[in-house]
C-alpha cells in the first residue's frame, strides 16, 4: 500500500483537488443564492451553515467512536483467555457471543454458566439458521422506497448478464471515464496486490478500503448505490465509479482492460 501510494500519479495533488472542490462549491452556492428571494436566501444561509458544522461533527464522531475499539478487544480477549484457563469457557472466542451485562452476570454468579452456554450455542448457530430463511417471493415491479432515484435507476438498467451489447450496466456512482486494468480485491488481505492506476473491482467496500481509492483509477462493485461507501468516497477522490454490477468479480479477471463510464453507469470490457 505504501509503495503504491509513493508510485501514484504525482499530478494528482490533494491540496489542488481540495481547492478545486472548494471553488466548485462556492460557485454552486452563488448560483443557488441567485435563484432565491430574500427570505429564501436567509433560510438557505442558516441551513447551509448548520449542515457544514454538523457534517464536521459527523466525520469526527467516526474517529472517536472507533478509536478505543482495539483497546476494548484486547481486554475482551484477555478475559476470554483467563476464563478458558479457569475452565469456564471451552474456547476464548466464545466470549464474543456474550453481552457485557451477561458477562458481568456470569462473573457475579447471577447467571449460571449453563445458561451462558445456551446463549453462546444459540448465537453460534444463528448464521446457519439464517441460511434457511429464504427471501419473500413477489411479482411485478417492487415499490420504490428510500432513495427513489437509485431504485428507479437500478430497476431500469439491464443486469451484467443481460447480453445488451458489450456494456455491463450498474448504478452511476461517480462521473468520469477511465480505461485501465482490472484488479479484483476480495478482502484486505489482497490490498498488497493493488497497484497505482488499477481499476478496483470488488463485491463492496467499507472504510477500511479507503486507502485504495487514493491510488485507484476507477471503482466497480457488485453491490451499492448512490449513497454507498464506494460511491461517496469515489466522488470525494474524483474517480469514476459504477456500483451494482452483478457478478463483477467473476466476470472480470485480473489484468483485463476495461473502460469505466461513471456518468452512464456502464462498464465496457475488452477481450
Amino acid at each position: 500500500m505504501v509503495k503504491g501510494s509513493l508510485t501514484a500519479d504525482k499530478r494528482i495533488n490533494p491540496e489542488e483537488r481540495e481547492q478545486q472542490k472548494q471553488q466548485e462549491r462556492e460557485e454552486t452556492e452563488v448560483l443557488v443564492r441567485s435563484k432565491l428571494n430574500f427570505v429564501q436566501r436567509e433560510i438557505f444561509a442558516k441551513l447551509l451553515k448548520s449542515t457544514q458544522s454538523y457534517m464536521l461533527l459527523r466525520d469526527n464522531r467516526h474517529f472517536y467512536v472507533t478509536m478505543p475499539f482495539s483497546l476494548i478487544k484486547k481486554a475482551v480477549v484477555t478475559l476470554g483467555e483467563r476464563l478458558t484457563a479457569q475452565g469456564y469457557l471451552l474456547d476464548p472466542r466464545d466470549i464474543y457471543y456474550l453481552t457485557l451485562a451477561e458477562i458481568e452476570g456470569l462473573l457475579s454468579h447471577q447467571l449460571a454458566w449453563s445458561q451462558g452456554y445456551e446463549k453462546i450455542n444459540r448465537r453460534k448457530s444463528a448464521p446457519r439458521v439464517a441460511l434457511d430463511d429464504l427471501p419473500s417471493l413477489f411479482k411485478g415491479w417492487p415499490k420504490l422506497s428510500g432513495d427513489a432515484a437509485t431504485a428507479r435507476q437500478a430497476s431500469s438498467v439491464p443486469s451484467a448478464n443481460s447480453g445488451q451489447g458489450s456494456a455491463l450496466q450498474g448504478v452511476a456512482g461517480s462521473p468520469g471515464q477511465v480505461r485501465g486494468q482490472v484488479k479484483i480485491i476480495c478482502s484486505p488481505a489482497d490490498f498488497s496486490r493493488f497497484q497505482a492506476g488499477d481499476i478496483l473491482v470488488a463485491e463492496n467496500t467499507d472504510p477500511a478500503w479507503t486507502p485504495l481509492f487514493s491510488i485507484a483509477s476507477a471503482v466497480v462493485t457488485e453491490h451499492g448505490g448512490l449513497l454507498s461507501h464506494g460511491a461517496i468516497v469515489a466522488r470525494e477522490y474524483g474517480i469514476p465509479a459504477v456500483l451494482g454490477v452483478k457478478n463483477a468479480t467473476k466476470i472480470f479477471r485480473d489484468g483485463q482492460t476495461i473502460t469505466v463510464d461513471g456518468k452512464k453507469g456502464a462498464v465496457y470490457p475488452e477481450s
